[in-house]
């Protein structure tokens, strides 16, 4: 039996200490899925698979607390009043609209997850009218260290058409499996903690490690635009990209796919300084140096880019970014060449990354591949998905983007008393594709933003977040 207290890693004792009332360190994504599906999405149904599925992830069952021995130790322990019905809320109204659905999500991902019980809350849209059901996920940063990066997805998603509907035997063979491997790898994980310090100053000796290893300097960032004093309210922006038409540049270019999606980051950043009334300036970003990782949370090595936000030649921008990135990825300098700041360590270093990010950096993109098969829902399939990060305190925007199902899905998620005129993203992405297609002379596919949405919600009385 797995034991119901557990020492919490140094990396996920700093991610709990990071987060503040306004900067949640919870990350997550929304869900799209095929509006043509028969009838409302069925929640009992996917409470009871969820149900199951927890046997492969028992940290989803756990909370933290203080354990014995050093004082400020932190432990993971079994929540003795778990319940589902408190993670696994749902949405009894219908949603209208896009407005409305917006609406609902940014209530839902504004809110931190309590400490009292486990970290990760998921959000069920059922009855979305026109556009397709929708599920919202968030997870504390905290409790998907290690294996438990991709647990929640495996407890709401199939893998096929047909695996929801599988049979209950089988169902729960398959999450043997699971716990057998979780077993296997916390024994692991257990074998090397014992050889270090799991307090949170291991995590501070480490941080001087990474300093170390930094190349470049770390100066602090210029203020912005996107820097200042922020709420906690959080608002969540979406659009898709054709990846044939991004891949088509690229090749026309020479440069690499990621170096397409952070010049048009660049070019769309322009047009949402335009919209806030602020002199489109160069912003330093932290991106990672390699965004086809299979990485949903962003795990992998970052570097510090200078992001030619000021540059009104959309072709120069990705000569930039495409020159920049590429001193980043060498491996041995070229004399004279500048330096680039790389903060590389693994993955358990992020917390370390994170927190310099505020300082360093006006604005983080993280940037990801994602599940090169489609997921499903109880037989419905997921068209759209969107990635949700953490924002750090004095920063009014993130950017992250994932590829899926042959789209970029790109994600701003925004503090909006911040920042205005963000409603107009899916226009700005597609007005950067077009603006780069022909500055570089790339012509191909043919894109159509996602519909543009009314900048009022409805005026009607909404029915609360309710778990049943």
């Amino acid at each position: 039996m797995i034991r119901n207290m557990e020492s919490i890693s140094s990396a996920s004792a700093a991610m709990l200490r990071l987060e503040t009332a306004t900067a949640h360190m919870h990350v997550g994504w929304l869900a799209r899925l095929d509006a043509d599906a028969t009838g409302p999405l069925d929640v009992p149904a996917l409470r009871e698979r969820i149900a199951a599925r927890l046997a492969g992830g028992p940290r989803f069952r756990q909370v933290v607390g203080p354990g014995s021995g050093r004082p400020g130790k932190l432990v993971w322990r079994d929540d003795p009043e778990f319940s589902l019905d408190r993670h696994v809320l749902v949405w009894n109204g219908a949603t209208t609209g896009e407005e409305e659905l917006r609406v609902v999500t940014d209530r839902f991902l504004s809110e931190q997850l309590p400490r009292d019980r486990p970290l990760w809350s998921v959000l069920v849209l059922p009855h979305a009218r026109g556009t397709g059901a929708a599920i919202v996920g968030k997870v504390h940063r905290a409790l998907v260290d290690g294996q438990e990066a991709g647990m929640l997805e495996r407890l709401v998603f199939d893998a096929t058409a047909g695996e929801g509907r599988r049979a209950p035997d089988g169902e729960r063979r398959r999450e043997a499996e699971l716990l057998d491997e979780y077993r296997a790898m916390r024994r692991l994980g257990t074998l090397a903690e014992r050889q270090r310090d799991g307090g949170i100053a291991e995590t501070v000796r480490r941080s001087a490690l990474v300093s170390r290893r930094t190349e470049g300097t770390l100066a602090s960032a210029r203020r912005s635009f996107l820097n200042g004093p922020t709420g906690d309210r959080r608002t969540l922006v979406t659009a898709r990209v054709d990846l044939g038409r991004l891949g088509r540049i690229s090749r026309h270019t020479g440069t690499q796919l990621h170096d397409v999606v952070l010049a048009l980051s660049a070019g769309t950043l322009r047009r949402v300084a335009i919209a806030s009334g602020a002199t489109p300036e160069d912003l330093r970003a932290l991106v990672p140096l390699d965004g086809t990782e299979d990485l949903l949370f962003g795990d992998g090595a970052c570097t510090v880019l200078d992001l030619p936000v000021a540059e009104r030649r959309a072709a120069a921008r990705l000569a930039s970014v495409h020159a920049s990135m590429t001193a980043a990825r060498r491996p041995r300098r070229v004399p004279g060449e500048p330096v680039p700041t790389v903060l590389a360590g693994p993955p358990e270093e992020l917390a370390i990354r994170l927190a310099m990010s505020s300082r360093v950096a006006n604005v983080t993109i993280a940037s990801s591949r994602g599940p090169e098969r489609g997921h499903f829902v109880g037989g419905t399939r997921v068209r759209s998905l969107f990635p949700v990060m953490p924002m750090p305190d004095d920063h009014a925007l993130a950017l992250s983007t994932t590829t899926y199902d042959r789209h970029l899905h790109v994600a701003a998620i925004a503090d909006p008393a911040a920042l205005g005129g963000l409603t107009r993203l899916p226009i700005m992405l597609a007005d950067a594709v077009e603006e780069l297609a022909l500055s570089t002379g790339a012509r191909g596919v043919s894109y159509a933003p996602l519909p543009r949405r009314p900048t009022r919600p409805p005026a009607r009385r909404r029915p609360p977040l309710r778990s049943s």
